[in-house]
């Protein structure tokens, strides 16, 4: 019975001293694995694209004489300060939280598919931008400069600033806002709720291109109101 006690209390004492921070069970590897280190590199670039990209991400070598204790709470990837995941080459931040901290930078180079607004036919300087001109085409971002149009509805009513051709992807700067309304004008005020719509005289009290939010006087009631510009001398109230 003596020895049972003294056996049960060595093998206590021993799990005991195989749980400790920093001593490694057999089954557990003491390094960790740099191949588990890229795959959460790649896959958090592909978690953050759109749900219309298309993303393949490829992350660099890490230097084998890098030895990193094995990450028993699992990996964690951030984006670092000054990043970002719009095509081409970045740098994505990976670490273990414990029992062992530890944090590495991993480069990760992309190709990012995506919907961009595309010009179909040649257009002069001074046009307006229509439904028949403009069309969407799948471009890989990272070629691409960073301000372009993923929405027809972004562009659709803005003149041009130059001349371009078919295929060239729409950007700012080849764009000027084109004013639908303008300060003083008589506007379409069209009030709109979940189960009805009014239509009503008003007078625009600022400028304002597709999409603006302007302030608007209600001719009827004298009462001030705002809403969004929805085409050529229509603002739209919501309520």
């Amino acid at each position: 019975m003596t020895m049972n006690r003294r056996l049960r209390h060595k093998m206590t004492a021993l799990a005991g001293f195989l749980a400790l921070p920093g001593i490694l069970l057999a089954d557990q590897p003491e390094w960790q694995d740099h191949a588990e280190i890229r795959q959460v590199a790649e896959s958090f670039v592909q978690s953050r694209a759109g749900s219309d990209s298309q993303v393949s991400a490829r992350a660099g070598r890490i230097d084998n004489r890098m030895r990193l204790r094995h990450c028993q709470q699992g990996l964690e990837a951030w984006l670092p300060t000054g990043r970002q995941i719009d095509g081409g080459n970045t740098t994505i931040g990976v670490r273990c939280t414990g029992p062992v901290e530890w944090q590495i930078f991993v480069p990760v180079s992309m190709e990012i598919i995506t919907p961009v607004v595309v010009i179909q036919d040649v257009l002069q300087r001074g046009s307006v931008i229509g439904p028949e001109h403009v069309t969407l085409e799948k471009r890989d971002a990272g070629t691409l400069r960073r301000n372009f149009y993923q929405s027809l509805d972004e562009v659709l009513g803005m003149r041009l600033r130059r001349n371009l051709s078919p295929g060239t992807v729409l950007e700012p700067g080849h764009l000027e806002i084109r004013r639908l309304v303008e300060r003083g004008q008589r506007v379409r005020l069209l009030a709109k709720g979940e189960a009805v719509s009014v239509s009503m005289a008003g007078k625009a009290l600022q400028d304002g291109a597709r999409g603006q939010r302007i302030r608007v006087e209600n001719l009827s009631s004298g009462k001030e109101l705002e809403g969004v510009i929805t085409g050529e001398g229509t603002v739209e109230i919501r309520f």
